[in-house]
Protein backbone atom coordinates (compact mmCIF):
# COMPACT_ATOMS: atom_id res chain seq x y z
CA UNK A 1 0.00 0.00 0.00
CA UNK A 2 1.12 3.33 -0.62
CA UNK A 3 -0.24 6.97 -0.05
CA UNK A 4 -1.05 10.38 -0.99
CA UNK A 5 -1.38 13.05 1.45
CA UNK A 6 -3.58 15.97 1.28
CA UNK A 7 -3.09 16.74 5.20
CA UNK A 8 -1.29 20.15 4.65
CA UNK A 9 -4.06 21.63 2.56
CA UNK A 10 -6.42 20.60 4.63
CA UNK A 11 -4.62 22.52 7.87
CA UNK A 12 -3.53 25.24 5.66
CA UNK A 13 -7.79 25.37 6.36
CA UNK A 14 -8.49 24.61 2.64
CA UNK A 15 -12.56 24.76 1.76
CA UNK A 16 -14.04 21.76 1.38
CA UNK A 17 -15.25 22.70 -2.05
CA UNK A 18 -11.40 22.91 -2.87
CA UNK A 19 -10.22 19.67 -1.01
CA UNK A 20 -13.07 17.29 -3.14
CA UNK A 21 -11.09 18.78 -6.14
CA UNK A 22 -7.73 17.78 -4.68
CA UNK A 23 -9.02 14.40 -4.07
CA UNK A 24 -10.18 14.04 -7.54
CA UNK A 25 -7.22 15.53 -9.07
CA UNK A 26 -4.62 13.14 -7.67
CA UNK A 27 -6.96 10.06 -8.79
CA UNK A 28 -7.11 11.33 -12.05
CA UNK A 29 -3.71 11.62 -12.55
CA UNK A 30 -2.99 8.21 -10.83
CA UNK A 31 -5.48 6.98 -13.49
CA UNK A 32 -3.35 8.46 -16.17
CA UNK A 33 -0.35 6.85 -14.85
CA UNK A 34 -1.81 3.46 -14.95
CA UNK A 35 -1.10 0.73 -17.43
CA UNK A 36 -3.62 -1.09 -15.99
CA UNK A 37 -6.94 -1.77 -17.54
CA UNK A 38 -9.35 -1.06 -14.63
CA UNK A 39 -9.75 2.43 -12.92
CA UNK A 40 -8.54 3.44 -9.47
CA UNK A 41 -11.44 4.57 -7.53
CA UNK A 42 -11.15 6.92 -4.65
CA UNK A 43 -10.18 5.36 -1.62
CA UNK A 44 -9.24 7.70 1.44
CA UNK A 45 -8.50 5.90 5.21
CA UNK A 46 -9.26 8.91 7.46
CA UNK A 47 -12.14 10.57 8.32
CA UNK A 48 -11.24 13.89 7.06
CA UNK A 49 -10.53 12.31 3.31
CA UNK A 50 -7.05 13.52 3.28
CA UNK A 51 -4.96 10.74 2.76
CA UNK A 52 -5.52 8.57 -0.38
CA UNK A 53 -4.56 5.13 -0.26
CA UNK A 54 -4.15 3.00 -3.42
CA UNK A 55 -1.85 -0.47 -3.65
CA UNK A 56 0.95 -0.37 -5.91
CA UNK A 57 -0.64 -3.67 -8.19
CA UNK A 58 -3.18 -1.59 -8.98
CA UNK A 59 -1.49 1.22 -11.34
CA UNK A 60 0.58 -1.92 -12.50
CA UNK A 61 3.84 -0.24 -10.49
CA UNK A 62 6.39 -1.74 -8.81
CA UNK A 63 8.57 -0.85 -5.33
CA UNK A 64 11.31 0.31 -7.80
CA UNK A 65 8.75 3.20 -9.85
CA UNK A 66 7.63 4.09 -6.01
CA UNK A 67 11.77 4.24 -4.98
CA UNK A 68 12.19 6.43 -7.89
CA UNK A 69 9.20 8.85 -6.85
CA UNK A 70 10.64 9.24 -3.63
CA UNK A 71 13.86 9.42 -4.60
CA UNK A 72 12.72 12.90 -5.93
CA UNK A 73 10.70 13.61 -2.98
CA UNK A 74 11.85 16.72 -0.72
CA UNK A 75 9.98 16.66 1.74
CA UNK A 76 11.11 13.54 3.46
CA UNK A 77 11.44 13.12 6.74
CA UNK A 78 11.83 10.17 9.64
CA UNK A 79 9.25 11.37 12.67
CA UNK A 80 10.45 10.37 16.24
CA UNK A 81 7.55 7.74 16.76
CA UNK A 82 7.01 4.31 16.53
CA UNK A 83 3.95 4.25 14.33
CA UNK A 84 6.67 5.23 11.30
CA UNK A 85 8.84 2.33 12.09
CA UNK A 86 5.06 0.10 11.96
CA UNK A 87 3.94 1.49 8.75
CA UNK A 88 7.43 1.31 6.92
CA UNK A 89 7.48 -2.50 8.13
CA UNK A 90 4.32 -3.09 7.12
CA UNK A 91 5.26 -1.93 3.54
CA UNK A 92 8.64 -2.59 2.88
CA UNK A 93 9.33 1.17 2.11
CA UNK A 94 11.26 3.91 4.41
CA UNK A 95 8.22 6.19 3.03
CA UNK A 96 5.29 5.20 1.96
CA UNK A 97 3.70 8.52 1.33
CA UNK A 98 3.99 11.67 -0.32
CA UNK A 99 2.48 15.03 -0.17
CA UNK A 100 -0.37 15.19 -2.91
CA UNK A 101 0.19 18.38 -4.47
CA UNK A 102 4.04 17.84 -4.95
CA UNK A 103 3.19 14.52 -6.37
CA UNK A 104 0.63 16.78 -8.83
CA UNK A 105 3.50 18.97 -10.12
CA UNK A 106 6.18 16.86 -10.47
CA UNK A 107 4.14 13.19 -11.55
CA UNK A 108 2.82 15.25 -14.11
CA UNK A 109 5.74 16.43 -16.15
CA UNK A 110 8.92 14.57 -17.19
CA UNK A 111 10.49 13.37 -16.12
CA UNK A 112 8.73 11.12 -13.74
CA UNK A 113 5.54 11.12 -16.11
CA UNK A 114 7.65 9.33 -18.90
CA UNK A 115 9.27 7.03 -16.35
CA UNK A 116 6.07 6.08 -14.28
CA UNK A 117 4.42 5.77 -18.17
CA UNK A 118 7.04 3.58 -19.04
CA UNK A 119 7.42 6.08 -21.94
CA UNK A 120 10.50 5.27 -24.78
CA UNK A 121 12.69 7.10 -25.50
CA UNK A 122 11.67 7.26 -29.71
CA UNK A 123 8.81 7.39 -31.55
CA UNK A 124 9.77 4.11 -33.22
CA UNK A 125 9.84 2.46 -30.12
CA UNK A 126 6.39 4.03 -29.14
CA UNK A 127 5.14 2.46 -32.22
CA UNK A 128 6.06 -0.72 -30.94
CA UNK A 129 4.95 -0.62 -27.58
CA UNK A 130 1.53 -0.27 -28.80
CA UNK A 131 1.77 -2.80 -31.68
CA UNK A 132 1.45 -0.18 -34.05
CA UNK A 133 2.78 0.20 -37.69
CA UNK A 134 2.31 3.92 -38.79
CA UNK A 135 3.63 3.46 -42.64
CA UNK A 136 1.76 0.44 -43.15
CA UNK A 137 -1.64 1.94 -42.05
CA UNK A 138 -1.03 4.99 -44.24
CA UNK A 139 -0.07 2.96 -47.08
CA UNK A 140 -3.59 0.70 -46.64
CA UNK A 141 -5.48 4.13 -46.17
CA UNK A 142 -6.53 2.93 -42.71
CA UNK A 143 -5.78 6.52 -41.27
CA UNK A 144 -8.30 9.85 -40.55
CA UNK A 145 -6.15 12.90 -41.00
CA UNK A 146 -7.16 16.55 -40.72
CA UNK A 147 -4.97 19.57 -42.10
CA UNK A 148 -5.00 22.69 -40.70
CA UNK A 149 -3.59 26.39 -41.78
CA UNK A 150 -3.80 27.88 -38.22
CA UNK A 151 -4.42 26.07 -35.38
CA UNK A 152 -4.66 26.48 -31.58
CA UNK A 153 -1.58 25.15 -30.58
CA UNK A 154 0.58 24.79 -33.28
CA UNK A 155 2.20 28.44 -34.94
CA UNK A 156 1.94 26.85 -38.10
CA UNK A 157 0.41 23.95 -40.69
CA UNK A 158 -0.80 21.24 -38.45
CA UNK A 159 -1.48 17.75 -39.92
CA UNK A 160 -2.98 15.19 -37.48
CA UNK A 161 -3.90 11.61 -37.98
CA UNK A 162 -5.95 9.32 -36.17
CA UNK A 163 -4.93 5.23 -36.00
CA UNK A 164 -6.71 2.43 -33.67
CA UNK A 165 -5.11 0.64 -31.28
CA UNK A 166 -6.01 -1.92 -28.95
CA UNK A 167 -7.08 0.40 -26.29
CA UNK A 168 -8.86 2.58 -28.71
CA UNK A 169 -7.38 5.67 -30.42
CA UNK A 170 -3.48 6.82 -31.44
CA UNK A 171 -3.80 10.56 -32.43
CA UNK A 172 -0.36 12.14 -33.85
CA UNK A 173 0.41 15.47 -35.73
CA UNK A 174 3.04 16.32 -37.94
CA UNK A 175 3.84 20.38 -36.84
CA UNK A 176 6.02 22.74 -38.30
CA UNK A 177 8.72 25.46 -37.41
CA UNK A 178 8.20 27.42 -40.92
CA UNK A 179 6.54 28.12 -44.37
CA UNK A 180 8.43 27.74 -46.84
CA UNK A 181 7.33 25.26 -49.67
CA UNK A 182 8.50 21.86 -48.52
CA UNK A 183 6.22 22.82 -44.91
CA UNK A 184 3.12 23.49 -46.89
CA UNK A 185 0.61 20.80 -46.91
CA UNK A 186 -1.06 23.21 -49.82
CA UNK A 187 2.21 22.38 -51.93
CA UNK A 188 3.05 19.09 -50.29
CA UNK A 189 -0.15 17.34 -49.11
CA UNK A 190 1.02 13.86 -48.63
CA UNK A 191 3.92 12.01 -46.79
CA UNK A 192 5.89 11.75 -44.06
CA UNK A 193 7.83 9.74 -46.89
CA UNK A 194 8.64 10.02 -50.42
CA UNK A 195 10.01 12.38 -53.07
CA UNK A 196 7.25 14.81 -52.91
CA UNK A 197 6.27 14.77 -49.12
CA UNK A 198 6.11 17.11 -46.44
CA UNK A 199 9.29 17.91 -44.38
CA UNK A 200 7.71 18.05 -40.74
CA UNK A 201 10.13 19.58 -37.82
CA UNK A 202 8.18 17.80 -34.76
CA UNK A 203 4.99 15.95 -33.10
CA UNK A 204 2.62 15.47 -30.65
CA UNK A 205 0.65 12.42 -29.84
CA UNK A 206 -2.49 11.47 -27.87
CA UNK A 207 -3.38 7.95 -27.16
CA UNK A 208 -5.73 6.01 -24.95
CA UNK A 209 -4.29 3.88 -22.38
CA UNK A 210 -5.83 0.68 -21.01
CA UNK A 211 -8.35 2.30 -18.36
CA UNK A 212 -9.28 4.28 -21.16
CA UNK A 213 -7.64 7.60 -19.70
CA UNK A 214 -4.53 9.15 -21.96
CA UNK A 215 -0.97 9.50 -22.30
CA UNK A 216 0.99 12.17 -23.91
CA UNK A 217 4.10 11.95 -25.91
CA UNK A 218 6.07 14.58 -27.56
CA UNK A 219 9.02 14.43 -30.46
CA UNK A 220 11.33 15.43 -33.00
CA UNK A 221 10.66 14.87 -36.38
CA UNK A 222 13.37 12.25 -36.60
CA UNK A 223 11.83 10.52 -33.47
CA UNK A 224 13.66 11.59 -30.21
CA UNK A 225 10.89 11.90 -27.25
CA UNK A 226 11.41 15.71 -25.91
CA UNK A 227 10.37 17.06 -22.27
CA UNK A 228 9.15 20.19 -23.87
CA UNK A 229 8.25 21.08 -27.38
CA UNK A 230 9.91 24.23 -29.36
CA UNK A 231 8.42 27.40 -28.81
CA UNK A 232 9.29 28.11 -32.64
CA UNK A 233 6.60 25.18 -33.36
CA UNK A 234 4.01 24.89 -30.40
CA UNK A 235 3.49 26.98 -27.43
CA UNK A 236 1.03 26.81 -24.30
CA UNK A 237 0.28 30.19 -22.67
CA UNK A 238 -0.54 28.89 -19.62
CA UNK A 239 3.22 27.63 -18.66
CA UNK A 240 5.24 30.42 -17.47
CA UNK A 241 7.75 29.70 -20.42
CA UNK A 242 4.84 29.49 -22.63
CA UNK A 243 6.66 25.81 -24.05
CA UNK A 244 4.33 22.56 -24.51
CA UNK A 245 5.30 20.43 -21.49
CA UNK A 246 4.65 16.54 -21.92
CA UNK A 247 2.28 16.04 -19.41
CA UNK A 248 0.93 18.78 -17.96
CA UNK A 249 0.23 21.11 -21.16
CA UNK A 250 -1.77 18.48 -22.92
CA UNK A 251 -3.80 17.70 -19.63
CA UNK A 252 -4.91 21.15 -19.47
CA UNK A 253 -5.57 21.20 -23.39
CA UNK A 254 -7.62 17.91 -23.38
CA UNK A 255 -8.85 18.49 -19.64
CA UNK A 256 -12.03 17.17 -21.57
CA UNK A 257 -10.70 14.34 -23.43
CA UNK A 258 -10.12 14.51 -27.68
CA UNK A 259 -11.47 18.51 -28.70
CA UNK A 260 -13.49 18.62 -31.55
CA UNK A 261 -12.16 20.01 -34.80
CA UNK A 262 -14.48 23.33 -35.44
CA UNK A 263 -14.37 25.59 -39.06
CA UNK A 264 -15.28 28.91 -38.83
CA UNK A 265 -15.00 31.53 -41.55
CA UNK A 266 -13.15 29.02 -44.24
CA UNK A 267 -10.43 28.65 -41.19
CA UNK A 268 -10.13 25.34 -39.53
CA UNK A 269 -9.37 26.18 -35.75
CA UNK A 270 -8.48 23.88 -32.63
CA UNK A 271 -7.98 20.41 -32.24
Amino acid sequence: MRYITLSNLYNACAPETDMVRYRQGVVKLLNSLSREPDVLKMRTIDQEQTIIAFNLDDLGWTEADWNRIISAYPYAMKPDATVYQTVATLTNTPLAWVRGDWFAFTASRPPLYHDLLKLPATFAELEKQENLNIKSDIEKFLVKRAGFQHSGVSKHNRLIERHGISTGYFWTSYDFKGDRPEQSLFVHPLGPDGADAFKHDGGETIFSLPNGFQAYYLNKATGERLDKGPTEIVLDDSQLDRAVTNGISCMGCHNQGIRQAIRRNSRARGE
